[in-house]
């Protein structure tokens, strides 16, 4: 239990330092120096709060399942059908959408926050201090990004998964890959359950999503697929294809990196956006085939909890783009080890060190606080600094193995090794039992 404590303790000093140092810096440069926006704020420009849902109101306010709402000029729908059926729910649902969907993705925070302290009312401080400092939903709030969906959907799957519902744990995270694709990767959670009909359930439930939200959309299922092409082929330019110095700070994924490294080195965005196109697709050959690398030589072997990090921090780093509102689904193995470290490692169950334990909380820190106040020449690179947390905790999580009892592994372990030591036992002696 002492090794628990320190490991918390250590974890909520860090979070709590780099808290002090951010809202220090602006505080210095915003107030006292009167610095311009981006010293005097660790969030996105002052002025444009909520735009990532209200940039879509025109098309909403004139939707009646034609192509008007992909034609419409301004900027376009740029997400997959089924988010634009999440949409729509709260368009029709009530006459404030957007206060609706902030209140939606609070209230499951506080929710989820709750029970996991009814769980484990031993982790009341570490639960309490990370939702109230936490940067990835705050940057989430400020941005009203639809991201809180796709979160709410995987963090409920995990839940389900936990509790040995496999079935709706494979619907749900197929409705989250409907919503973006790079949640399917926990889908191979279930292989290691072996539970591959429900794998295959899962598959099917991502495609099914899509075709029925695009029959939604209208005014057809092919005219509703090229609006929603045509809209993400203008965020692949827009957002993929260029590099914006007035966002980079807030991107974590390791394109981002790449994206950082070319500017630093050319010294021009305008060099850099020549560039991207050329390696584009070789970094998608290369995310895929090292991803793919990777789980087929290391991550299938791990128990569930190192999976559902590595998994988690894969989706989020490999990405082409991964703003820090995406972070709030690290969360979810976040709690999943703190349950392990109460449940499991404090009582004795588990031996973890602190030094490994704090393999995962100080990257954890790393990610839920805000780093976007760290500026090179007004271009940010906090967000790369959480790409190298990532990266860290990856690398924990695939050389510190974790079997849980959360995840029921802990006890099939034990069973293993009361079996082998039953079974060594001399046949002229009395078998006594270990358990």
């Amino acid at each position: 239990m002492t090794n628990v404590r320190a490991s918390l303790r250590i974890y909520l000093g860090v979070f709590a330092s780099l808290w002090f140092i951010a809202v220090a810096a602006v505080f210095i440069q915003g107030h006292l120096l009167h610095k311009p926006y981006p010293y005097n704020t660790f969030l996105f420009y002052p002025d444009i709060h909520f735009t990532d849902f209200t940039i879509f109101d025109p098309r909403f306010a004139i939707w009646d399942r034609t192509d008007r709402f992909f034609t419409l000029p301004g900027f376009p729908f740029t997400y997959p059908a089924p988010l634009l059926v999440c949409f729509l729910v709260y368009w029709n649902l009530t006459p404030y959408p957007l206060a609706a969907y902030l209140a939606t993705v609070t209230l499951f925070a506080l929710l989820a926050g709750a029970m996991l302290v009814a769980r484990r009312p031993d982790l009341r401080l570490p639960v309490a201090a990370t939702l109230v400092g936490s940067y990835p939903l705050l940057f989430l709030l400020d941005r009203a990004n639809i991201e809180g969906l796709v979160w709410i959907a995987v963090a409920t799957a995990t839940v389900a998964f936990a509790r040995r519902r496999f079935t709706t744990s494979a619907v749900l995270f197929g409705i989250a890959a409907g919503m973006k694709i790079f949640p399917a990767v926990l889908l191979l959670l279930l292989l290691r359950k072996r539970r591959y009909r429900d794998f295959g359930i899962g598959i099917v439930s991502a495609v099914a999503c899509n075709i029925a939200a695009l029959a939604i959309a209208g005014p057809d299922i092919p005219r509703a697929l090229h609006g929603i092409v045509s809209g993400m082929d203008f965020f692949r330019h827009f957002e993929i294809l260029t590099h914006r110095a007035d966002q980079i700070g807030f991107e974590h994924s390791l394109f981002s990196c790449i994206k950082q490294l070319l500017h630093l080195v050319l010294r021009s965005s305008h060099r850099t956006d020549q560039l991207l196109p050329v390696i584009y697709l070789p970094y998608l050959a290369l995310a895929t085939v090292g991803f793919a690398a990777l789980y087929g030589l290391r991550i299938r072997k791990l128990p569930l909890l190192n999976q559902l990090f590595a998994l988690t921090a894969c989706s989020i780093l490999l990405p082409f783009v991964s703003y820090d509102y995406t972070l709030v689904h690290m969360y979810i193995p976040w709690a999943a080890f703190l349950v392990y470290l109460t449940a499991d490692v404090a009582a004795g169950r588990a031996h973890l060190p602190v030094r490994k334990a704090l393999s995962f909380l100080i990257p954890c820190a790393i990610l839920f606080a805000p780093l976007s106040w760290m500026l090179f020449q007004k271009s940010g690179c906090g967000g790369q600094l959480k790409a190298l947390a990532l990266l860290a905790i990856i690398r924990a999580a695939v050389t510190v193995p974790m079997p849980s009892s959360l995840f029921e592994e802990l006890q099939r372990t034990q069973t293993r090794a009361h079996i082998t030591i039953r079974l060594r036992v001399p046949e002229n002696e009395p078998v006594h039992s270990l358990s």
